[in-house]
Order: structure tokens, then sequence, then C-alpha cells
């Protein structure tokens, strides 16, 4: 009320670029969000994937290499019937990681893997493949027995040493070397290997990736400073586009994805050995 008269005062505000903001705010955190559940789901598939295909690579291995002992005529039964033993166990070990899975999932949303115990039981524990393709070789015992505890094998090509994480992927490629004529060192991880005395007889190194302490591509990078003319062939189950670069710009001969055929390991050893012997 002035000088007797009413007046009424009034404010009008536009809103609307706040509203906009507000929206665009909201879309964005709705893009995140999404992004961060696609990525808990990527890494989850790739731990899954690792955990099967290291018993899956064992079987498969293990199978191949029962195969060459009976094509070679030179069957040792004991080691048939641990071999035979050795899939069978490992057949129940891909169940029970599937069955484990099957039972976390239907508990578990994807961003309950983000952090935390589950994820780290899911991962316990690059795509180039030769296919030349060879004939198998006699197999030639001794009674000399090497560092695994295993008979070792009279032969001139050179010793294959093994270093993978995984007991049984480790025993079923010694069983093929094995197998194939081939004397073989195996080693449960990166620094096992670094304190072994290399023998004049290195022919290759078969090198896993992922590996707890150092890693695969870490180890690659160390042995070359030391040992530059030995080969490397990298066999991985957990592998990218960015770990299959950095193996080949590290020097890698070759890289098989787990489980491999026995013949494209055998294949990339000749290749890298060939190497060797040339250099």
């Amino acid at each position: 009320m002035l000088a007797g008269k009413a007046y009424a005062l009034g404010m009008a505000i536009d809103i609307s670029a706040l509203r906009a903001a507000e929206d665009h705010i909201r879309r964005q955190q709705a893009e995140l969000a999404h992004v961060a559940r696609v990525s808990a789901m990527g890494e989850l598939v790739a731990a899954i994937a690792h955990e099967l295909n290291q018993p899956l690579t064992a079987i498969r291995t293990n199978a191949q290499a029962t195969r060459r002992m009976l094509a070679s005529g030179e069957v040792d039964k004991a080691e048939l019937d641990e071999a035979l033993g050795d899939i069978s166990a490992d057949a129940g070990r891909a169940s029970e990681i599937i069955r484990r899975l099957r039972e976390l999932l239907r508990k578990a949303t994807p961003e309950n893997f983000r952090r935390g115990p589950r994820r780290r039981r899911l991962s316990r524990g690059l795509g180039l493949k030769s296919h030349i393709r060879g004939g198998p070789t006699l197999v030639l015992c001794s009674s000399r027995r090497g560092r695994s505890g295993r008979p070792n094998v009279r032969t001139n090509r050179g010793m294959v040493l093994v270093v993978d994480d995984d007991a049984s992927v480790r025993k079923a490629l010694r069983r093929l070397f094995h197998a194939t004529g081939r004397n073989v060192e195996t080693f449960a991880s990166a620094a096992e290997f670094l304190a072994y005395d290399l023998p004049p007889d290195a022919g290759c190194l078969v090198l896993d990736i992922r590996m707890p302490g150092i890693s695969g591509l870490d180890l690659q990078k160390q042995f070359a400073l030391r040992n530059p003319d030995l080969p490397v062939v990298v066999i991985t189950g957990h592998g990218d586009d960015e770990v299959r670069q950095r193996a080949l710009e590290g020097g890698a001969i070759a890289i098989l994805d787990k489980p491999f055929d026995d013949q494209s390991l055998l294949d990339a050893l000749e290749l890298a050995m060939g190497r060797k012997r040339s250099s």
C-alpha cells in the first residue's frame, strides 16, 4: 500500500538454462555409470577367461602329449595313467570354477566385482599362431633325472625353459616336451627362474604373461638385457592387443593364446631354436 493505492510486485526468472544444465549433468553421470559397469564386466570376463583357460590348457596339452606317447610306441604305462589322472583332475577343477562362478553371479551385480574379495578370487590364478605341420618325434628316455624330478631325454635340440605360475600347466607342458624328445625345466615364478643358472644348452624360454610378483612382460624385459640371444615364446590366457604388442616389441618369436594346439607350440619352438642356431 502506497499513497492509498495497492501495488503488487512480481519477478520472473527464466530457469530453463539451469534445468538444461542439470539434465546435462544427469546424462553425464548416467553415461559414466554405464562406462563403469561395462568396464567392470570386461575385467570380470577377462578374469573368468584366465581362470578357466588354465585347466583347459592343461587338459588339452596332456591329451595331446598322451596321443604322441601312444603314437611313438614308447609307452610308459605309469606315465600314461598319471596323465589321464591329471586330465580328470583338471576337468574337475574347471567344473568347480564354473559352479563357483554361477553361484557368485546369481548373488551379485557387476558393481560387486569392481573391488573386493570376489574379484580377487576370480582373478587368481598375443594372437600370432604358427600353422606349419611336422611329424611326431621318437621318445628316447634315459634314467637321469633333472631338476623337476622327471627323467630327462637325450636330445641335442636345446633345453626348453617354462615359466608359468599354474602347476597343472607346467606339468602338462613338461609331459608334452618330454613326449617330443626335448629336455625341459619348469619354474613357478619369475623370481625362481631368475635365480636359476642358465645351462649352456638352453634353447628357448616359454613364458606366461600373467603371474604374481614379477609379470611375464617384466621378466621378458629383464631377461633380454641379460640373455638377448635366447628366444622367447609367450603363452597367455589373459592377453589383449596392448599386451601382445608389448611382447612382440620385446622380441617374442610367437604369442599363443591358451588353450593352444600342441603343434602350434612345437612349431614356434622350432622357429625360435632355428633362429638361435643361426644367430
